[in-house]
């Protein structure tokens, strides 16, 4: 027997008052209405007291996080595609960090059908061949990686990169700025123009060898998009397009350059060795999905799309007597896929890890 709810009391007592004062003319009529009532109240009242794990809107649902969801999880789970993960990122601006995700959140996600996939480019068109001798084509990348987070990776750099200006002041005094606010913009170098959008950055502290001491750079950490919206005569007004982490008074513009979310998989640089720098986030241990800084760059062959593994030197010895060292095999333990290059360093991304990884681990190409 259906559990008898306040909407079902409520129509059955119509009921009876129908019965006991308007006799059988009217009740047809007033019936049709009770029914037309119920239909269109009864789904609110079923859907009451359904699974509020999911709730179905226009273009997908929304998802209530639980303990131990991730990003990259859910991306797996809903769009056959870990890599999806910062599509579902940016289409739910409310999450500042996407590494941060708590349960009790709502997210909303989108139909399968509708989130682009990891997809392959068409073969290239056969050439004509001819007499004459021709150069090598260059290499077509036939698998492509949608990484829809590139425009927030980040670089290191051996300067500092020029400032359009600073922001020295949010609308509502925040300290904590993000998409959608008003913040206010001191002009620094160039012209600030209206609609122009520029990249928010700021600047950490240098970054040097830790054998050789020697300055390696100033990591650009960026984290956010802003649009400029008016020009006042020593002042700018913009409002925040996208915020990647959360952004502070003080935090400084740079031109902004879009980069192609669509990553093309080429070759890498062969017999390239070097070292891990740092982690984007500072972090002593690396794991999957993770953002890594690399000492090599656009000068030693480094391009985006190349991959490269991170591994480790073993030695050892036939005998515990034996004086010859024996160099094994290297051991991989991770891969690395190129998302950005500057002229001696490069930002890549940890797309597998059978170990923790640590800054000053090796890679190579593979």
């Amino acid at each position: 027997m259906m559990k008898q709810t306040p909407i079902l009391r409520s129509v059955e007592k119509s009921l009876t008052l129908l019965r006991n004062h308007t006799g059988q003319t009217l009740v047809p009529v007033m019936l049709a209405v009770v029914f037309l009532t119920v239909a269109v109240a009864f789904p609110v009242a079923v859907a009451s007291a359904q699974d509020s794990e999911t709730v179905e809107h226009g273009a997908g649902f929304y998802y209530t996080v639980k303990k131990g969801d991730t990003l990259w999880d859910l991306s797996q789970r809903f769009a056959d595609s870990p890599w999806l993960w910062p599509d579902l990122w940016q289409r739910n601006g409310q999450i500042a960090n996407p590494h941060r995700i708590f349960p009790g959140e709502r997210i909303r996600i989108y139909h399968k059908d509708w989130i682009e996939r990891m997809r392959q480019q068409p073969e290239p068109e056969p050439v004509e061949m001819v007499k004459a001798p021709e150069p090598e084509p260059e290499e077509i990348p036939t698998e492509i990686i949608t990484y829809a987070a590139i425009d927030s990776v980040g670089f290191i750099r051996q300067y500092k990169a020029g400032s359009f200006g600073k922001i020295f002041k949010s609308e509502d005094d925040k300290w904590l700025i993000s998409m959608g606010d008003l913040v206010y913009i001191t002009p620094e170098a160039g012209e600030l123009e209206i609609g122009s959008r520029y990249t928010i950055f700021r600047t950490l502290d240098p970054l040097r060898d830790k054998q050789t001491k020697e300055m390696i750079g100033y990591q650009h950490y960026l984290v956010g998009i802003v649009e400029i919206t008016d020009i006042h005569d020593e002042f700018a007004l913009g409002e925040i397009f996208r915020s990647f982490e959360s952004i502070k008074v003080g935090d400084q513009l740079m031109n902004y350059i879009p980069a192609d979310p669509d990553i093309g998989l080429t070759g890498s640089v062969k017999g390239l060795k070097g070292k891990i720098i740092a982690a984007r986030e500072g972090e002593k241990l690396i794991g999957d999905h993770m953002l890594v800084f690399l000492d090599k760059g656009s000068d030693d062959g480094v391009a985006r799309g190349q991959r490269y593994l991170v591994y480790e030197e073993r030695t050892g010895k036939l005998t515990a007597k034996s004086k010859k060292v024996l160099h094994l095999p290297p051991v991989d333990y991770g891969t690395l896929l190129i998302l950005h290059v500057e002229d001696n360093t490069a930002t890549a991304l940890v797309t597998a890890s059978d170990k923790s990884i640590a800054p000053g681990d090796s890679f190579r190409a593979p």
